[in-house]
């Protein structure tokens, strides 16, 4: 979570709250989120002699570890469940190796209450 801007990770937070609540704009328990706002943004990449696709690959990479790490993180702190794309979040994460590169759908499901209607 280290990679992801403090901001952007307060609103990545929020919309997971939301979720929580089942009042997120994109879906009542459901989150979409972006695999670039899980990056800083490092122009010198290809400066540093990494090809576009290397690039774009190491994004891909470190937006993947970081959503992990935040859904975990939120799974703990909520006692909760999120499933990403429908997986749990450990299926996921070794489903997704480097192609986190558009969105994923997080849904928030609060113990002893009935699965989302949104999905």
């Amino acid at each position: 979570m280290l990679n992801v801007p403090i901001v952007e990770l307060l609103k990545l937070w929020g919309e997971l709250v939301e979720a929580y609540h089942g009042v997120n704009g994109y879906g009542g328990c459901t989150a979409e989120l972006y695999a670039y706002r899980f990056c800083r943004a490092n122009p010198m990449r290809t400066l540093l002699g990494d090809t576009a696709e290397k690039a774009k690959r190491k994004d891909a990479v470190q937006a993947r570890e970081s959503l992990f790490e935040l859904v975990r993180t939120f799974e703990n702190a909520y006692e909760c469940r999120v499933t990403i794309d429908g997986e749990d979040s450990f299926r996921w994460f070794q489903l997704a190796g480097d192609t986190f590169d558009h969105r994923v759908h997080a849904v928030v499901e609060r113990p002893a209450t009935p699965r989302c209607e949104s999905e």
